[in-house]
């Protein structure tokens, strides 16, 4: 994790905005911690995040990830990747092997993008004296039928419109 690029919101917003109409782009960002996009990450459907250097003497590297499709969880996980300048965390290219992802700007995409932002402003990237690990979510187990009175249920605020303030 010390060798990723310093990717942050501004490169994210940048890459959006240039590789997405303005009007989604502005949903995508407008909805930032509440929007599906960040749901992927905070919920753990992406899973482990791998880094390519490619070369040394390459200006770019590749990060990739799998992420759990949200709605079929026994379908396989999409692939996503995303193309970084090294040096200052400029966001090439991205892709997903989901029907959205031709586009590079699928929600699994951002989804990733949000995971190595989150890395990067919480020092997780950062060099110490102690080794960098990420905590990486488990396989997805099976889930086993259960009784409505042992079930949690949280409702997700993709898509929801905030009230105005009186």
């Amino acid at each position: 994790m010390v060798l990723w690029p310093a990717v942050f919101i501004t490169d994210i917003t940048t890459f959006l905005m240039t590789s997405e109409h303005e009007e989604q782009a502005r949903i995508h960002l407008n909805q930032y911690k509440i929007g599906k996009a960040y749901e992927y990450f905070a919920s753990q459907w992406l899973k482990e995040v791998f880094y390519h250097h490619i070369s040394p003497q390459s200006t770019v590297c590749f990060m990739r990830a799998r992420c759990v499709p949200s709605r079929r969880l026994n379908l396989d996980p999409h692939t996503v990747w995303v193309c970084c300048v090294k040096k200052t965390g400029e966001i090439q290219s991205a892709y997903c092997s989901c029907t959205a992802g031709l586009g590079q700007t699928c929600n699994h995409v951002a989804g990733l993008l949000f995971r190595i932002e989150h890395a990067n402003t919480t020092g997780l990237t950062s060099c110490t004296s102690s080794k960098c690990v990420w905590v990486t979510p488990g396989k997805t187990a099976p889930l086993p039928p259960s009784k409505l009175k042992d079930m949690d249920f949280k409702k997700s605020q993709y898509g929801k419109k905030r009230r105005a303030s009186n």
